[in-house]
């Protein structure tokens, strides 16, 4: 009824005159103009300002450069120390990551302190974080890089600011005074950096068994590669390995191995080769039968 009665009593008729319209009022158009402007403005400089400090780091951070590749993390430290699958770092102070890919694309995740960036073949991408607390925390691959993707993460330890000298030196020195006879315990504790692709039983994976490897090694046996050659599987074979994996694919197996070269040292690889010799001294799980 009442929707009617304002239809009839507002209707136009013939003699109703047309109201005047604005022509034009600057005060309003300024304000409409200038005042949102000002908005947008102040916005874009609260979010850029607050998206350099989170991509740039501090001056003063610790940096470590991190290697990615098919899947594992190597972790280098500025003085000289190296970690695999496993990275100690300061409480309380910024840390930033100068980080590589030695295949594909790779993502570093950190979840604890929400920072994620693509690690991007033939460039370095960086990013930072700073841990406030000592504790354990966990390393993942975002992007999918082929069949072991789930297995490449690594642990990320946050060390107390009165330890932490000690602890970085340590790293640095470890492998330096491993007595030779113990030197396949200092191979056991880099295994983490193969252990995607080289099982210790006698499954094959990406690559052969290192079980495999060790039976061929203490009875003098041959291996057979995709080229149709042939040769012992003797010490000089398994170090060329470790550097030039491209140079004798195994038979069966498509050679995706990255070469180690640059990335683990002389007494590194020997390790690793006493680490596969003395095999039998441990059990599938890498933990020494006694």
């Amino acid at each position: 009824g009442i929707t009617a009665w304002f239809v009839v009593r507002y209707r136009r008729t013939d003699h109703a005159a047309a109201p005047a319209g604005p022509e034009h009022n600057t005060l309003l158009e300024v304000t409409w103009t200038i005042i949102p402007l000002l908005i947008a403005i102040a916005m874009f400089y609260l979010g850029m300002k607050s998206y350099i400090e989170l991509r740039v780091a501090p001056p003063d951070a610790y940096v470590v450069y991190v290697t990615a590749q098919k899947w594992s993390w190597t972790f280098d430290h500025p003085n000289g120390g190296q970690e695999i699958g496993e990275l100690h770092v300061p409480a309380n102070r910024p840390v930033k990551f100068v980080m590589a890919s030695q295949d594909v694309l790779h993502a570093m995740f950190v979840p604890d302190f929400r920072v994620k960036q693509d690690i991007v073949p033939g460039r370095y991408t960086t990013l930072w974080f700073e841990a406030p607390e000592p504790g354990p925390h966990r390393i993942y691959c975002a992007e999918y890089c082929g069949k072991d993707h789930s297995q490449m993460t690594a642990n990320l330890i946050v060390v107390a600011e009165e330890e932490w000298d000690q602890k970085i030196f340590d790293i640095a020195n470890w492998i330096k005074d491993v007595p030779e006879e113990e030197m396949h315990l200092a191979g056991n504790r880099l295994y983490p950096l193969c252990q995607s692709c080289h099982s210790l039983d006698e499954k094959p994976g990406t690559g052969p068994s290192f079980r495999e490897t060790h039976d061929l090694l203490v009875s003098g046996g041959t291996r057979t590669f995709t080229d149709g050659t042939t040769a012992v599987v003797n010490e000089d074979y398994i170090l060329n390995s470790i550097l030039v994996p491209q140079g004798q694919i195994v038979e069966t197996y498509t050679g995706a191995m990255p070469s180690f070269k640059g990335s683990l040292t002389e007494k590194k690889r020997r390790a690793l080769l006493e680490f596969i010799r003395q095999l039998n001294k441990y059990d599938n799980a890498g933990n020494l039968i006694t």
